[in-house]
């Protein structure tokens, strides 16, 4: 506070007061209810009134000069005002020491002078204080001699408690919101959330309600009592909130924050469970009668249309559809089901209609499928009309199956069959039957491998095969089983093929003089072909065949001397004949010897004729030898 002499009749007051709280630096001042550097009339001392406020951003210790009128002038007491105090002024704080105190006093203890001399004005200082929110009272003595002047001190001290918001589940489980199916969606009982401001001092921001997290599909708030609203302290809001869904889902969770002040948030999470999952099922129970009318290769029944249905709770996957035979039925024109996902009770429709070849049994499987599970329908029929298979030859001549210019073999000749019949065939076997050496079907064409559809054709062709002049023949059989054999006699002449003639035209020299050697000899069937053989040669011995020469005495009495020489013999042997008495072998002899045969005759012998043969032998060969002895002395 500045008091001021202005004269003597007029006592100028001036306070300035320092704002500092306890609890909260951020304290500003106001005087007599107005703002802060608003000019105020003080009528007395009495008129002086402190009060304390703290809005948000106020700067602390923000001082304030309080001047009376325009100029800062402000009459106290002008009658009782002298021109100079008496005595020092003396200031305290008579009461609410605890919420106020005097920082700075340049007036106790001073006596101010006349407003034209020296100290002539003095200041003090009163600073709030507050340690919780809540009106400040006090008192300012101001102290003069006797004179005695209180000046009331109030405030209000906040932001102490500032706004906080909470926020709990008031009824129903937040972390166990489950869903019961079937529904399309179905929803949890809701729960209801409980938003506090728990602040005894300050209202909130309005509120906003806030849904987030990863599943915020899988929730939605009901009913808000709070969006938009500020809280007074202490009070609260609610919102209802339910989970829900269309399918099951093992967990979900999402968050529900309350957006103001400091953004409290609670989490929710749920399961939900009770839907069955997608089925098909055929609506059309009977597969049956789906018939085949003969003839035709193939033949078709009329179309029978089959109904699909998803019996279950839960969009199905996108179906796929297959005959697990073919054999016999095939899926015909309408299929609405390929590729399409059904609703809960939603229908499609799939074609099916029967073939076939033959008269008979038919069968097959319808499958319908989606997300993996399989549903199956037995289609069933009967096919009959179709007259049986029967082969026929329906091209080809069976003679002038030719080579005419001696090259093997000739060209192909072509036979087509067909199957006369409504049925197919069993697998044809094709065969030269007869005269598969000079008949062969290799390097032609052959379209008879397998089964013929009824009036289908096939060929095989068939050449000859040959090395000689000559004619031929055999037989083509082509079979099946049904469809009976069909055989197709084959004839053919081979001319332009040289004639072989073998003949010897040379021959090389002996490999040896003698002892045995060996000659190559060179031949030639006058066709083109040549040929060579070995012979043996010169096989005499390269020693000389042993030699026997004769000396005897020719008449020599009764007796008769025969002297037998032997060159280079090895072995030799005699041999006696003739009518005169002697017969026999003698015993042989050496190597190179020579032997004397001496016969005398005791008259008994005389006038026949006596044969000696001599054989001798060696590596060159044999020699033989013989003399005839007449004894006609």
């Amino acid at each position: 506070m500045k008091l001021r002499r202005l004269g003597p009749t007029t006592l100028l007051a001036t306070l300035s007061l320092a704002a500092v709280a306890a609890a909260d630096p951020s304290i500003s001042i106001t005087v007599g209810g107005q703002p802060a550097g608003s000019q105020v009339n003080i009528q007395s001392l009495n008129d002086l009134q402190v009060l304390v406020t703290t809005p948000d951003g106020a700067t602390a210790s923000t001082s304030i000069d309080l001047q009376g009128g325009t100029q800062g002038q402000v009459p106290i007491d002008q009658r009782a005002a002298p021109v100079s105090l008496s005595a020092p002024i003396a200031a305290s704080i008579s009461s609410g020491a605890s919420n106020f105190a005097i920082t700075r006093d340049t007036c106790t203890g001073t006596a101010l002078g006349s407003a034209s001399g020296q100290n002539s004005n003095c200041i003090i200082e009163v600073t709030p204080k507050a340690n919780t929110f809540g009106p400040l009272g006090g008192s300012l003595r101001l102290s003069v001699g006797e004179f005695q002047k209180e000046v009331p001190l109030s405030g209000n001290a906040h932001d102490f408690d500032p706004a906080k918001l909470t926020i709990a589940a008031a009824s129903g489980n937040p972390s166990l919101m489950s869903v019961a199916g079937p529904g399309r969606p179905a929803y949890s009982a809701p729960i209801i959330l409980r938003v506090t401001n728990a602040s005894r001092e300050k209202p909130s921001d309005p509120v906003g309600i806030v849904l987030g997290g990863n599943n915020t599909a899988s929730f939605e708030v009901t009913s808000d009592a709070c969006t938009g609203k500020a809280l007074a302290p202490l009070a609260s809001c609610d919102v209802n909130v339910r989970a829900l869904a269309s399918q099951p889902v093992a967990s979900f969770s999402a968050t529900i924050t309350a957006a103001a002040n400091n953004k409290p948030a609670i989490t929710l999470s749920g399961s939900a469970s009770g839907w069955k999952p997608a089925s098909l099922i055929f609506v059309d129970t009977n597969g049956n009668g789906v018939d085949v009318q003969g003839p035709g290769s193939p033949a078709y029944g009329a179309p029978r249309a089959l109904t699909v249905q998803n019996s279950g709770d839960l969009i199905s996957g996108a179906i796929s559809t297959a005959l697990l035979s073919t054999t016999n039925y095939d899926l015909y024109g309408q299929n609405t089901c390929s590729g399409t996902q059904l609703d809960i009770a939603q229908t499609c429709v799939v074609t099916v209609r029967g073939k076939a070849t033959a008269n008979g049994s038919l069968s097959s499987t319808l499958r319908v499928t989606q997300s993996g599970v399989s549903t199956d329908m037995p289609i069933t029929g009967t096919a009959t009309g179709f007259n049986p298979a029967k082969l026929i030859l329906a091209s080809g001549s069976s003679s002038g199956i030719d080579i005419a210019n001696g090259v093997s073999p000739g060209g192909c000749r072509d036979f087509g069959f067909r199957n006369d019949g409504d049925i197919a065939t069993g697998t044809l076997a094709t065969s030269i039957s007869s005269g598969a050496t000079n008949f062969s079907t290799t390097g032609c064409t052959n379209t008879c491998s397998n089964a013929l559809a009824g009036g289908q054709n096939c060929s095989v062709g068939v050449r000859l095969v040959a090395s000689a002049n000559g004619n031929y023949s055999g037989n083509l059989r082509v079979a099946a089983s049904p469809g009976g054999q069909i055989d197709v006699p084959l004839a053919g002449t081979a001319s332009g093929f040289c004639v072989p003639n073998n003949q010897r035209t040379g021959e090389s020299a002996c490999s040896a003089s003698c002892g045995g050697g060996s000659k190559t000899v060179y031949w030639s069937n006058g066709c083109g072909s040549t040929w060579t053989t070995q012979e043996s040669c010169n096989t005499q011995s390269c020693t000389p065949p042993p030699s026997i020469s004769w000396n005897y005495d020719r008449w020599g009495g009764q007796c008769r001397h025969i002297a037998v020489n032997v060159s280079q013999g090895f072995s030799g042997s005699q041999y006696f004949s003739g009518s005169c008495g002697l017969a026999g072998q003698s015993s042989g002899w050496s190597v190179g010897a020579s032997f004397d045969i001496t016969y005398c005759d005791d008259g008994s012998r005389r006038g026949c004729t006596q044969t000696y043969d001599v054989s001798a032998c060696n590596a060159g060969g044999c020699t033989n030898s013989r003399i005839d002895i007449d004894w006609g002395y």
